[in-house]
């Protein structure tokens, strides 16, 4: 979770690495797309220089995977908040994982804007979640899920 101040006519982007380990090892039998995603979630408010319930300025979020260095959109299902995971036969999809591959790294982003003039400088506090849900014949999945901020 972070927190930072968004002012007028502004943008920021924030970017993140999803690292999943040992995932040739699992034996899976399928990733259940429906629930592995990453989840971004922003919540805004003034300092207390504003009074309590002040109006607040509309602020767009726009998610995406990164590949290459540059975004990639996708056309998913879910509200624009949620980008869903999943595994791949051998294709270069940003929003796959090899399914062969032991190691699984993929780069996912969020840009928060404002457009308006008018409002004072809001904070925006901001968190990421990822969630991979692996179904299997035998026993549970073992594998480990990392999610970390890097520089855009």
């Amino acid at each position: 979770m972070g927190t930072s101040v968004l002012s007028a006519q502004a943008s920021q982007e924030k970017r993140f690495e999803i690292v999943i380990e040992q995932i040739s090892s699992v034996g899976f039998a399928s990733i259940d797309e429906d629930q592995s995603y990453v989840y971004f979630r922003m919540a805004l408010g003034y300092d207390a220089s504003q009074p309590p319930g002040a109006q607040l300025p509309p602020v767009v979020h726009d998610v995406f995977f990164v590949r290459d260095g540059k975004r990639v959109t996708t056309d998913s299902p879910y509200p624009t908040s949620i980008l869903s995971l999943g595994f791949c036969d051998g294709s270069n999809e940003a929003s796959c994982c090899p399914a062969e591959e032991a190691t699984c790294r993929m780069e996912v982003g969020v840009e928060f804007s404002r457009d308006d003039v008018i409002f004072p400088d809001i904070q925006l506090t901001w968190s990421a979640e990822v969630q991979l849900t692996i179904h299997q014949c035998d026993d549970e999945p073992q594998f480990a899920l990392t999610l970390r901020e890097i520089e855009p």
